[in-house]
């Protein structure tokens, strides 16, 4: 599993997404941000998206989640 910030120095998270999708299209995508209209940018890209601040906790129970489902969903 991949977990990524939608802004990042360089390029932006779609990016990032399209460029590992190309090499490794299979690997399960986390990306966070603190922007909730960033969603929309990642419609039909086959990540799941999760808007933060969250608990560290969190994270840990969505990531164990997420790695026992199906890819086609957002967080």
């Amino acid at each position: 599993m991949v977990i990524t910030d939608h802004y990042m120095p360089g390029m932006n998270g779609p990016e990032f997404v399209d460029l590992l999708r190309r090499r490794f299209s299979h690997i399960p995508v986390l990306v966070l941000s603190g922007l909730a209209d960033a969603e929309s940018e990642y419609e039909e890209m086959g990540v799941f998206f999760r808007l933060k601040p969250f608990p560290p906790e969190d994270l840990i129970l969505l990531v164990s989640s997420l790695l026992d489902e199906p890819m086609s969903r957002t967080a």
